[in-house]
């Protein structure tokens, strides 16, 4: 099996750690984690590493990035299972301070209001630290918060906000917004898992 070697070196990346780490990155910036945009057509594991390190520093996954320096001399399938083992991480731990503003770069105050199922009012709340939401509230956010990162795989910004309001044969006739703001949702049920993976079958058209 390969080892993952210093960019320095000249080699490539192995095509599955590529693919690994994508999927991290993605979830780490679509959740606020990382502040500046990635390259991800162009990776270095030193990028890769620099991502974990910022992650860490958030408090998450850090009994992975004990000694992100010794990733060098991993061979490729170690370095995809720690890469998954941040992205699930990553999936599970919603970050509420950092993915609001992040979301909201996208989705304007009404319609996320509509759509985490709260009032205009309670949102701006949240927005100014004055309150604090209940746990379904932030497991909507965070769904919304990599719901978008997949998206923004294959439409721009504008692009983005406007699918969420696009009936889809696939959804019945009804657009993503009608769905998760007609009534009370939870990532785990069936319409917005029908949502996610039809947003992930549009990333996994483009790539092949």
């Amino acid at each position: 099996m390969s080892k993952i070697r210093k960019p320095s070196t000249g080699n490539p990346l192995d095509k599955k750690v590529v693919v690994a780490a994508i999927d991290f990155i993605i979830k780490a910036e679509s959740m606020g984690l990382i502040e500046s945009p990635v390259d991800t057509l162009n990776l270095s594991l030193d990028t890769i590493i620099d991502v974990a390190k910022k992650v860490a520093a958030e408090g998450l996954g850090r009994k992975i990035v004990i000694d992100p320096t010794r990733w060098y001399e991993y061979e490729s399938n170690d370095l995809c299972l720690k890469l998954k083992s941040l992205s699930d991480i990553l999936e599970h731990s919603p970050v509420p301070e950092k993915e609001l503003p992040k979301v909201q770069e996208v989705i304007s105050e009404k319609p996320l209001a509509d759509m985490l199922r709260i009032s205009e009012q309670s949102l701006k709340r949240y927005q100014q630290g004055e309150r604090q939401a209940s746990d379904i509230v932030y497991a909507r956010l965070h769904w919304l918060a990599l719901l978008l990162g997949d998206l923004l795989g294959s439409y721009n910004e504008m692009g983005a906000r406007n699918w969420f309001h696009r009936t889809r044969k696939s959804f019945k006739g009804k657009t993503p917004f009608q769905i998760l703001s007609e009534k009370d949702w939870s990532p785990d049920d069936e319409n917005p898992c029908k949502i996610r993976d039809f947003v992930k079958s549009l990333n996994g058209a483009m790539g092949t």
